[in-house]
């Protein structure tokens, strides 16, 4: 978030609300919880990228095989994705962050 916001200036607007918005991302993410099982909650879980990472480790730790193999391919490719365009923006804008300095 902050690679995104700090050549703008937007930084000093999000920092104090990234906690609380974190803190409550983690509810929404089976960490301390098993993955759900009903229609409702399934599909909010199914939405979250983090969660397809969490439920992959945990079934390769417990199961021994992934039991959602293309929504875990999915967040990895998405995830790969974000890497790329966090990256291609830094080095676009380094030298523009450099002049401003």
């Amino acid at each position: 978030v902050g690679e995104h916001l700090n050549p703008v200036g937007g930084w000093r607007d999000v920092e104090p609300a990234l906690p609380l918005f974190l803190g409550l991302f983690m509810f929404a993410v089976p960490v301390i919880y098993p993955p759900p099982q009903t229609d409702p909650w399934i599909i909010m879980n199914d939405i979250n990228p983090i969660s397809s990472l969490l439920i992959a480790a945990y079934d390769l730790t417990f199961v021994g095989t992934l039991t959602r193999p293309t929504a875990y391919l999915a967040a990895v490719v998405v995830s790969f994705f974000i890497l790329w365009s966090g990256w291609r923006l830094f080095r676009f804008s380094q030298p523009f962050i450099a002049e401003r300095v």
